[in-house]
């Protein structure tokens, strides 16, 4: 993942080192440090000359200081001893590159923390440029940057908007030193829909599903992790046990079976796991079949709250919410018939038909009654539409 050499990043950014000094008292005053957990300290090049003059910034301002020791960083934050640390530079080497402070303002000098990680985000548009996040969520944590609640969930709508939902699973993976944990449902389900679009779009192309299922594999490995469980008491509480999740998962289950069931390539594999996942939904929702959607902990948990700001709240907003119901219908349906063309399901085809697509329809109804009274109800059920291929109808 991160393969390029400091040298040549900071070269790539525009940033020289300057001049350092040389001999023993220099020496003195040179301090090394090196990326823990797989992370590196400093910035990768991009090509977006915008991004890099920020990410500088962060860099030479928030994340090189705080890798000081405590003195010597209350120097380089100290207008007062500006004419000291000039003649008394204060030089940090890290990963083979040697950094010479300047003095720093806090007060001036600094943007607003979150401000700057904001436009940094922003300004983001390549998978290049994207790589950076993992470096400027461990970046902030090291300086004890404290982030405001619901900034994690604002970071991944912007990265899933882009299509990068990808970089967020890299970045919970190294979470010891990013400080982003999955543990929400609407974090997981801005994740799981970023990967299941990624899937519809790939057609019959069972190599690109591959490492898509392969990506959803990830995440669930992730977030059996003891630093991403969420206290809960209740195993069916846990995120790995999201109903909202297991449809998505179905999705893209079913979908490789098919491609690659197409193409001629051995299944057995394939229809094992995604027996084991059908029987986990099961499992799941079989005790809920006599409740209103709209009732169950998990729905009212995400259902966007009409009219009041929910910018700190893990809820979803109402289109992201329709997609991810979407995905749910169009994964459980295509789970229904995949397992109704294959014996290894015959050991639960009962289930298929008393489960599967009474939660698939109750789902649909749940969607047609949310969006009945919202006054872009039509681009809803355009939004729903595209996915499952029909607009959502209430249950007669």
């Amino acid at each position: 993942m991160y393969n390029r050499t400091a040298r040549t990043t900071l070269q790539g950014l525009g940033r020289l080192s300057r001049s350092t000094p040389t001999g023993s008292a220099w020496a003195g005053r040179c301090f090394s440090t090196s990326p823990h957990h797989g992370v590196p300290v400093l910035f990768r090049g991009t090509d977006n000359e915008g991004l890099d003059k920020i990410l500088n910034e962060i860099q030479e301002k928030i994340i090189l200081p705080a890798r000081l020791p405590p003195k010597k960083r209350s120097v380089v934050f100290s207008p007062s001893k500006r004419s000291y640390l000039e003649q008394n530079p204060i030089v940090i080497e890290v990963e083979g590159v040697e950094h010479s402070f300047t003095t720093i303002d806090k007060h001036h000098d600094i943007p607003r923390n979150k401000k700057l990680f904001l436009a940094a985000l922003e300004k983001m548009e390549t998978s290049r440029d994207w790589r950076n996040l993992a470096i400027m969520f461990a970046g902030f944590k090291n300086a004890n940057v404290k982030l405001p609640p619901g900034f994690h969930g604002k970071v991944a709508r912007l990265a899933t908007r882009k299509g990068f939902g990808n970089i967020l699973i890299e970045c919970a993976n190294e979470a010891d030193a990013t400080g982003f944990y999955i543990r929400n449902k609407e974090l997981l389900n801005q994740i799981l829909v970023d990967i299941t679009t990624k899937v519809t779009a790939a057609g019959g192309n069972w190599e690109q599903i591959q490492k898509l299922v392969r990506s959803i594999d990830t995440v669930l490995d992730i977030l059996q992790r003891p630093s991403h469980r969420e206290d809960v008491r209740n195993v069916r509480d846990r995120l790995t046990h999201s109903l909202t999740a297991r449809g998505q998962i179905l999705l893209a289950r079913s979908a490789l079976v098919k491609a690659k069931h197409e193409a001629g390539e051995p299944i057995e594999k394939e229809l094992d796991l995604l027996l084991e996942d059908v029987k986990v939904f099961v499992s799941l929702w079989e005790p809920l079949l006599e409740q209103q959607i709209a009732e169950i902990p998990e729905f009212v948990e995400l259902l966007p709250v009409i009219g009041k700001t929910t910018r700190n709240s893990p809820r979803l907003a109402p289109t992201p919410y329709v997609n991810s119901l979407a995905r749910n219908v169009k994964g459980i349906r295509a789970a229904h018939h995949t397992a109704k063309q294959h014996p290894e399901f015959k050991s639960i085809d009962e289930k298929l038909d008393s489960v599967l697509l009474p939660v698939a329809n109750a789902i649909e109804s749940h969607v047609a009654e949310f969006i009945s009274p919202l006054p872009k109800r039509s681009e809803l059920a355009e939004v729903y539409k595209a996915v499952v291929g029909n607009e959502p109808k209430k249950a007669s």
